[in-house]
């Protein structure tokens, strides 16, 4: 016990003086007001909290992998609330030219207590992954956590032919009833009106990056993931087709959710190819949503000049890159106006999860999700004129309905859910269940820290669903009246069970896990 407090005092120490380092790093590198001076230190707290992770990483670990939720977490969170704050108190930010520097009652204090609401919510989530990591147990002690997927190859290629048709189909009639391709090409730069009410029609398309994830999960488990040239066609294929709905949101997920299924079933991605991935992806990703928002529609660049890359292009990364991390702002800006110019909303924005389901020309005066209800408080120009919604982030979300305490209560809750998955996929690791379930989480896991609850919960559904389903096609076993028909001309042997399996020469013997008992019986 005494050492448990000797090291609790070290680490406190040690924490204390980290921050005061990091606090005067961040008065040198980027001065403020004497004002901000609350601000300046509370970011040096939350930046040592950030830290935090990578630290146990490499005491605990030796070796630091980044592909992984809390790291995610981690980085996003710096991404968000504290690399914009030096643009942000000079007012050169993204959101400043969009709001306008005069629309904060109190910048200075706000800003100061946004700071100590990101660091209840990044506590919360800390405290939510280690308390259900601490009740975590070994996967040895587990039952069944070493239950063989039945991977029916037949099976496998029946539910991707249904879900290619299905998929083309429906995202083929979606775009006759818009007027065709190239009224689609010309509309993607406003995507919320140009789909509305024909959503179920073209995410339809995201049946082919399912059957695709599915499909690497499986050569991965063979160990063929880079001698399927049919594979590496087809996922070309449902990549490009997948891109027609405007939406970088999809290519990002879908590739991040291939390489960490990479890293969990293969090989173990380094910190430095991770870092190199994220600039490419990156870099793809703002020339797609470029492409879509003003090629398309304009047929030339607005933002970038072909003839002036040098100084176009950096100008447009820097803008892409400022409009994606705007939560720290749009938290102050919550802080600041909120009750006054916005009431608490209760739990309401969550409601419409559910009535999202039903398109708004059905329903006209279905619940707004947050980024409506912030959007139209705020600058309604923007939704009645353009058509554009801007996000508060999760624990703007959480802000906006319950408060602070709702900051850490939410974000204890979902660090219980990220280390849940955790454990799953740990207890389970040669399952494409977890691992798939595991690997779509934590790819829509930026979704939800950028956007919004009801936003990256839809986007998970999108996947998870039809995976779901498709799993428990490919695995399930055929039943007892098909197996005795098959038997009864000779298709199948006849030393098989009902089930369908071989028997062996004492008869079918199987494992049954009752409340941690293996006790094995015979037929």
């Amino acid at each position: 016990m005494k050492s448990f407090r000797t090291l609790g005092l070290v680490a406190l120490l040690a924490l204390a003086l980290i921050t005061g380092v990091v606090y005067l790093v961040l008065t040198y590198v980027a001065p403020m007001d004497a004002s901000l001076r609350s601000a300046t230190l509370l970011t040096a707290v939350l930046a040592v909290l950030l830290i935090g992770p990578f630290v146990h990483q490499v005491i605990w670990r030796r070796k630091l992998y980044v592909l992984e939720p809390l790291i995610i977490f981690s980085l996003y969170i710096f991404l968000g609330y504290i690399s914009p704050i030096p643009s942000f108190v000079v007012g050169s930010d993204v959101f400043t030219h969009l709001f306008g520097a005069t629309f904060y009652t109190d910048l200075n204090k706000s800003l100061s207590w946004a700071l100590v609401i990101v660091i209840l919510g990044v506590i919360g989530f800390y405290l939510g992954h280690a308390a259900v990591r601490f009740r975590r147990r070994n996967p040895s002690e587990v039952p069944g956590s070493e239950r063989p997927f039945n991977w029916n190859r037949e099976r496998l290629l029946t539910i991707g032919i249904i879900y290619t048709v299905a998929g083309i189909s429906l995202f083929g009639v979606g775009v006759v009833l818009l007027g065709g391709f190239n009224a689609l090409l010309a509309g993607l730069y406003d995507r919320l009106r140009l789909f509305a009410g024909l959503n179920y029609f073209i995410q339809s398309i995201n049946l082919l990056a399912v059957v695709s994830l599915i499909w690497w999960v499986y050569l991965l488990r063979e160990g063929r993931q880079f001698r399927s040239i049919a594979f590496w066609v087809y996922s070309v294929f449902a990549l490009l087709l997948g891109c027609l709905q405007g939406n970088k949101s999809f290519l990002f997920i879908v590739v991040l959710s291939g390489a960490v299924l990479y890293h969990i079933l293969h090989k173990k991605i380094a910190p430095l190819t991770a870092a190199a991935g994220a600039v490419v992806v990156f870099f793809v990703l703002t020339i797609f949503a470029l492409f879509s928002r003003e090629y398309l529609s304009n047929g030339h660049f607005t933002t970038i000049d072909p003839n002036n890359l040098s100084e176009t292009l950096p100008t447009a990364l820097e803008t892409e890159y400022g409009g994606n991390f705007i939560q720290i702002q749009a938290l102050t800006l919550l802080v600041d106006r909120m009750p006054a110019d916005l009431p608490y909303q209760h739990g309401t924005t969550y409601l419409s999860l559910f009535t999202l389901v039903v398109p708004r020309a059905l329903w006209p005066g279905k619940l707004l999700p947050s980024t409506g209800v912030f959007t139209l408080a705020f600058q309604p120009q923007l939704w009645l004129d353009q058509g554009t919604t801007v996000p508060p982030g999760l624990m703007g979300e959480m802000y906006m309905n319950f408060g602070a305490a709702g900051v850490f209560v939410g974000m204890l809750l979902s660090g219980i859910l990220i280390g849940r998955a955790v454990g799953y996929v740990e207890q389970h690791p040669n399952h494409p269940r977890p691992v798939l379930v595991y690997a779509l989480l934590t790819a829509t896991l930026p979704h939800y820290l950028q956007g919004d609850f009801v936003g990256g919960t839809a986007m998970f559904a999108i996947f998870i669903l039809p995976l779901l389903f498709a799993l428990w096609f490919i695995e399930r076993q055929p039943g007892r009246l098909a197996v005795r028909a098959r038997r009864a001309v000779g298709e199948v042997p006849a030393d098989t069970d009902p089930s369908g399996r071989r028997l062996g020469a004492y008869g079918p013997t199987r494992v049954l896990h009752l409340r941690g008992n293996r006790q094995p019986y015979h037929r």
